[in-house]
């Protein structure tokens, strides 16, 4: 029990610990201009997930046995130069200065609500779907049980090829914890793809500077019911979402702003992604593209691009290449394309499968619809452009390969409700003051009856919870499938 506790602190305080570099980094893109809370969160779980499984990557690739302390401390060295920052930055530290107003504190406590349900299913419930027990968890296995990557095995390797960002997430807290752990090592998976509702705030604000474009997208993704149902299920797909929602954002900044240090970042940021998901790997075409474009129309020094396609290769290649060496491919077959449903009905997926996306797929739809309005009347509408490539190219990927699952869409989720909530931010913007204070009123009633909602069906296995707080782990083993009942 105390080395449980300890594990669950020792956690909480690596994620901490990487909230002076987040600080650094924010810093270091000089972003004042963007809203800092939501930015620092992101880059805080982008620091701890990706930097203690990149550390666990490496030495698994290698050949150093993987321990615990082996693992925390590089990691520790990694963000060591935050605390340096931030000691000489103690006494300079400012707040960020936020409007806040009723509409404002109302829509946070709705998305608060919806955090606590997903934090609730995801800390609270052991692994209950199929992939986290049939693929994920069997690779953290032998990094817990023998300190090494789950062995290829030649031809036959097929889900041992999945990327291990989050499979290795696992194995740190059953290191920790002495045991398997598995509520402790839904933490991380859990906040992350938590983090798809900043993150999509980031993309809302850097399309149009408007802090009511970043809350309508904060609130969209949480609002979406297929976010709902996978958010604390220690699945790879809105991880995966959340890293590549802040790779286009740091693509939008380096466009816009001539970064070549935001271009270094989203090559970073798309390699973390590639490791939590191989999909990830579609975007990199794109990416070189955009990369290039921007060079040659001198949006970002020519250096920027190999430095950036380097950082996204040092951090995503090494396991794929390992891949290539042990199993004898880079990717495993193990979509079912043959029953990829490329239909209409499937074609405008956000609105027809009403019970998957609800009123957000209609909110995307008539975003998408509003477009050549957008670019008609926006003097910049390049970034948008850039956002619905990066959305697109996945959506039709989906479309002609696996349509029958629309678990795979939450993969540009961020993206599109971050595009959906700016054009809803500049819909209203054309609304005369005394037609909003009509609206405003049922929009917030509205959003409330949805969020009540979706925090009620976010909440896996309530009743049962309600019955028996303090279930043992056997016990919700047995409530979730996993382990037959005694006769």
């Amino acid at each position: 029990m105390l080395q449980t506790i300890l594990a669950w602190l020792s956690f909480l305080g690596l994620i901490a610990a990487a909230v002076p570099a987040a600080l650094w980094w924010a810093n270091r893109l000089q972003a004042a201009d963007v809203i800092q809370p939501p930015l620092v969160a992101c880059l805080t779980l982008t620091i701890s997930a990706g930097g203690l499984s990149q550390v666990m990557l490496i030495q698994g690739v290698i050949g150093i046995p993987l321990t615990f302390w082996g693992i925390v401390l590089p990691y520790l060295v990694l963000v060591a130069p935050g605390w340096g920052y931030a000691a000489r930055h103690a006494g300079h530290v400012r707040l960020p200065q936020l409007h806040v107003d009723r509409s404002t504190v109302i829509t946070a406590g709705l998305l608060m609500l919806i955090v606590v349900s997903i934090l609730y299913t995801g800390l609270y419930i052991p692994l209950y779907r199929a992939d986290t027990t049939g693929i994920y968890l069997p690779a953290a296995l032998p990094m817990f049980q023998q300190g090494i990557l789950d062995p290829l095995i030649g031809a036959d390797s097929l889900y041992r090829t999945y990327p291990v960002l989050i499979p290795s997430l696992y194995a740190l807290s059953f290191m920790a914890s002495g045991w398997e752990n598995e509520y402790l090592a839904k933490l991380l998976p859990t906040l992350l793809s938590l983090g798809c509702i900043p993150a999509s705030a980031l993309i809302a604000w850097q399309l149009n500077r408007h802090t009511a474009a970043a809350w309508t997208a904060a609130l969209l993704t949480a609002l979406t019911p297929l976010f709902g149902a996978w958010a604390s299920a220690g699945y790879v797909d809105l991880p995966m979402a959340f890293l590549y929602a802040l790779c286009v954002w740091f693509v939008l900044r380096a466009w816009e702003q001539r970064s070549a240090f935001d271009a270094l970042c989203a090559g970073i940021v798309l390699g973390l992604a590639a490791n939590a998901k191989n999909a990830a790997l579609l975007a990199v075409p794109l990416f070189i593209c955009l990369l290039f474009a921007a060079v040659i129309l001198r949006r970002v020094p020519w250096q920027a691009a190999p430095i950036s396609l380097a950082a996204c290769a040092g951090i995503g290649a090494p396991f794929y290449l390992r891949n290539l060496a042990g199993a004898g491919f880079i990717l495993p077959a193990t979509a079912w394309t043959e029953q990829a449903e490329r239909t209409v009905y499937n074609l405008f997926a956000f609105v027809t499968q009403f019970e998957n996306f609800g009123v957000v797929g209609i909110m995307i739809l008539l975003a998408l619809a509003a477009l050549p309005f957008v670019v008609r009347q926006h003097r910049n509408a390049m970034p948008f452009g850039i956002v619905l490539a990066f959305a697109l190219i996945y959506f039709a990927a989906w479309w002609w390969f696996v349509s029958y699952d629309p678990r795979f869409l939450l993969l540009i989720l961020p993206l599109l409700t971050g595009f959906s909530g700016s054009i809803g931010a500049l819909a209203w913007e054309r609304i005369g003051q005394p037609m909003r204070r009509v609206i405003l009123p049922g929009l917030l009633i509205a959003a409330c009856v949805l969020t009540v909602s979706r925090a009620y069906y976010s909440a896996e296995y309530k009743d049962e919870f309600l019955r028996a707080p303090l279930m043992s782990h056997p016990d919700k083993l047995i409530m979730v499938g996993r382990v037959t009942p005694p006769p």
